[in-house]
């Protein structure tokens, strides 16, 4: 079958199984399927400018629908907005409901041919690489993923360092024991530059006990003179309950044909100090030029933020999962060694004082932050409020 040939004969398939997922929407009271909310999470900004205080709302939601067992089939929706306050009040943005778009659908067998492999086919955007929550998802292991990274930026989410993604074929099943798991995808990646790219993924994760770690690996074809690649690990040791440390080490995105330079890495360690119900948090995070395959900057003015190093210093009482009550201080220091450059910011030197608490009620994380621009770029506030709702479910 020739490239031009295999293009239509994807296209009718992937709306196959489309269509068998909207299906199993209508089935799923009738077989025993499972409907759920897999998250719900508001974050509101604030900022004090010479328009007084102005308010934007992020809003990240998750519609997941789920059956069978043997033969299995899984839809996912999902709701992602940077401004939710723009979908009602403002023809600058959609409604609501259309903001709600499709996200991924996979249907597939478990345990093939009497094996501990399961075979799937899949559409839309997969698991992410690096967060350390396959451990969750796959072995039940409580998260102990860092919170920094989705907190380092106002203008993303630096949580994890790829994604499987597209329309292909995904093989998981246990990496040596029933505390692991070993995962191989491979699929057509229209965010790898069109039609006819693909990428082939391949991920690991082992539990054992004190010692926790993932790696993977992908490749995208034909790019480039000799491709794309991504890779990462991700390292957990907690030699006691008063001390634990988390790395991520990754490469979002080489290619071969180009240099190598930091604008490329990934690297966060934070080492995680217990007294008590006293917790000291200091984390060292070099934000990526590259991330899921793209420039952090593109198509945007003074966003570009490969090579910021990040230095966070978190001092806070109590635990926000198991405790009602919840609070701290932190210290940002952020250090910018392109500062000045185009599309940069104009400060090499940022300093930022962050007091918070969290308050746990009936399947709600709330979460209060107000952060001081003590050293900052001139296009930043000098006081920003933050408030977060985490549904719990």
């Amino acid at each position: 079958m020739n490239k031009s040939g295999f293009r239509l004969f994807l296209k009718p398939l992937a709306r196959r199984v489309l269509w068998a997922g909207f299906s199993l929407l209508f089935l799923t009271p009738l077989f025993g399927g499972e409907l759920r909310v897999s998250s719900l999470d508001l974050q509101t900004r604030g900022g004090w400018t010479g328009n007084g205080l102005t308010l934007k709302t992020r809003g990240d939601f998750s519609l997941e629908l789920e059956g069978g067992y043997k033969v299995f089939a899984l839809l996912r929706f999902k709701l992602n907005s940077d401004a939710l306050e723009l979908t009602d009040t403002s023809s600058q943005a959609p409604g609501v409901w259309n903001l709600l778009k499709f996200q991924y659908v996979e249907l597939g067998v478990r345990e093939i041919f009497n094996s501990s492999f399961n075979l799937g086919y899949f559409v839309g955007e997969g698991a992410f690489l690096g967060t350390g929550a396959g451990f969750f998802e796959e072995l039940g292991t409580p998260d102990f993923s860092s919170r920094f990274p989705a907190q380092a930026s106002p203008r993303r989410d630096y949580s994890g360092i790829s994604q499987i993604r597209g329309t292909g074929f995904i093989l998981s099943g246990p990496g040596g024991g029933e505390s692991s798991r070993l995962v191989f995808a491979t699929a057509q990646d229209l965010g790898a530059g069109g039609q006819g790219k693909f990428t082939s993924y391949l991920r690991g994760f082992w539990d054992l006990d004190r010692l926790r770690f993932e790696v993977f690996a992908s490749a995208s074809y034909p790019r480039s003179t000799m491709g794309i690649y991504s890779g990462g690990i991700l390292f957990y040791y907690r030699p006691s309950p008063a001390g634990e440390i988390l790395t991520m080490i990754g490469v979002p995105r080489y290619d071969p044909a180009q240099p190598f330079d930091l604008s490329q890495l990934y690297f966060l360690i934070e080492p995680r100090l217990k007294l008590g119900n006293l917790f000291f948090t200091p984390t060292l995070f070099l934000r990526p030029g590259y991330y899921y395959d793209r420039i952090t900057g593109e198509g945007t003015p003074n966003t570009d933020e490969g090579e910021i190093l990040d230095i966070n210093l978190d001092l806070h009482l109590g635990i926000p999962e198991t405790q009602p009550f919840t609070a701290g201080l932190a210290a940002t220091i952020s250090l910018d060694p392109k500062a000045g450059d185009p599309g940069r910011g104009d400060e090499f030197f940022r300093l930022g004082i962050t007091p918070y608490c969290a308050l746990q009620t009936a399947g709600l994380l709330w979460d209060f932050k107000l952060r001081f621009g003590l050293l900052k770029s001139s296009a930043e506030p000098f006081a920003e409020l933050a408030v977060g709702v985490k549904a719990r479910f």
